[in-house]
């Protein structure tokens, strides 16, 4: 899978990061390990920081890794109380979770 027709900085992560997937290295990562080859004895420290809204997906995934995929008996009953026509729709509740939704990831 090719990836083209991106352009900017943004553009050149994106480019930067599928090469390294595809095993290759940009220009700017050997020129990274040419400096770090020929520094000896230098120590390098690394350092990571996470948006915050990297840490709210962080923290959903972790939540909903609880979860089971799919609750087997209420999509049985579901199913069921539609064949008999008895399934009930409940706007003002679907309303307000999809309100909780929007506001958990900060809408």
């Amino acid at each position: 899978m090719a990836v083209n027709n991106i352009n900017g900085s943004a553009g050149a992560q994106i480019h930067a990061l599928y090469g390294r997937v595809q095993g290759q290295s940009t220009s700017t990562e050997q020129q990274g390990t040419q400096h770090a080859a020929s520094a000896p004895g230098s120590a390098t420290a690394d350092a990571v920081s996470f948006t915050s809204t990297a840490e709210q997906l962080r923290q959903a995934e972790k939540a909903l890794a609880n979860h089971p995929v799919v609750d087997s008996r209420r999509v049985d009953t579901i199913r069921d109380q539609i064949a008999s026509g008895t399934f009930e729709i409940n706007a003002p509740r679907i309303a307000d979770k999809m309100i909780q939704m929007e506001r958990m990831f900060g809408g």
